[in-house]
């Protein structure tokens, strides 16, 4: 197998059955490994102490079965841009120490991993670990039994997109380590049996459509006084944005699903709440109370997914003004 990795494109096929690689450095050239189908090609490497298998350039590794032990990583791209894995089980249930099935580091840009399946040691494995990786495309993924499902920890590791994520019992599902970290988005997100869910301190993250099994509800501020946001002059908004939730208070992603709120006179009020301090808003409402100083619900017509450490923030405006709304919102923690 060594000799055949000498020419500029290579492709290998492996047949059924366990194959001992037997590799101490990375490849460097452009590779295709592709086995008869994964569970019946097994891949293992009995001469490296790192990884099973290591790429520094472009490549693919697909149909086949990894499996990791002792210190080993499983797959490393280390600067391979635009590599490809598909259709590749990896199994780290016997590793003891602080590994990874898929490392991507060094400018491993545009790495691509479509139905790939992560079983990992619950103490140890990073599922998918990206420390240097731009533009990176992820779907189809199941990691379960992981340290950390999926780990951006590099400020580098940016425009990455993951749809059809699935992260189960792992201590935490998705790391977003690093501020600097942007533009990354999930899309059919599952997180079920995770400690901790979601930890993002990135700077930018767009998460659509995530399920998870470990919500809580509560309201904010959470008291029975609520914060009052006062109009300004008739039909003129609060003069400052009101904070209603501190970004210190948001420590995992959060939807707002609603607001309770106690108007003081009998009049028209507009709300409208934000998560950048008032320069947009992502919800806004007209409300009427016909009794005043009545409390009262609204639920949104939709949840609103708001990042981790953002505070959010309330104006109003009434028909005569310089009144005041009281509000709680309803929050749903991640």
């Amino acid at each position: 197998m060594a000799s055949s990795l000498d020419y500029a494109y290579t492709l290998i096929i492996l047949s059924g059955g366990n194959h001992d690689i037997a590799l101490t450095s990375a490849i460097s050239k452009s590779v295709h490994i592709r086995g008869l189908k994964r569970g019946h090609t097994r891949l293992v490497n009995t001469q490296s102490t790192t990884e099973v298998i290591e790429f520094s350039d472009t490549g693919k590794i697909s149909h086949l079965s990894i499996h990791a032990t002792g210190i080993q990583d499983g797959i490393v791209l280390s600067g391979a841009r635009q590599f490809r894995i598909e259709a590749v089980n990896i199994n780290c249930t016997t590793v003891t120490g602080a590994q990874n099935a898929v490392l991507a580091e060094n400018t491993a840009n545009g790495l691509k991993m479509v139905d790939v399946r992560i079983t990992g040691t619950i103490t140890r494995t990073t599922g998918i670990h990206l420390n240097g990786c731009r533009h990176g495309y992820f779907n189809d993924i199941l990691t379960r039994a992981c340290l950390v499902g999926v780990h951006l920890e590099n400020a580098a590791d940016d425009e990455n997109y993951f749809e059809h994520i699935a992260l189960t019992n792992c201590t935490t599902g998705l790391h977003i380590e690093a501020a600097g970290a942007t533009d990354n988005f999930f899309e059919h997100v599952d997180l079920t049996q995770c400690t901790t869910s979601i930890d993002d301190t990135g700077t930018h993250t767009d998460i659509l459509t995530i399920h998870t099994d470990s919500e809580n509800a509560t309201v904010a501020p959470d008291n029975l006084t609520g914060i009052p946001v006062t109009a300004g002059g008739a039909g003129v908004w609060t003069a400052v944005p009101v904070q209603l939730r501190s970004a210190a208070a948001a420590t995992s992603p959060f939807y707002v699903s609603g607001m309770t709120y106690e108007i003081a006179t009998q009049e028209r009020f507009q709300v409208r709440l934000s998560d950048d301090g008032g320069t947009t808003h992502f919800w806004s409402g007209v409300v009427e109370e016909r009794v005043a100083s009545r409390t009262k619900w609204l639920i949104f017509s939709d949840r609103f997914l708001v990042r981790q450490g953002t505070a959010i923030h309330a104006e109003v405006r009434s028909e005569t003004g310089g009144n005041n709304c009281i509000i709680w919102l309803h929050i749903t923690e991640i």
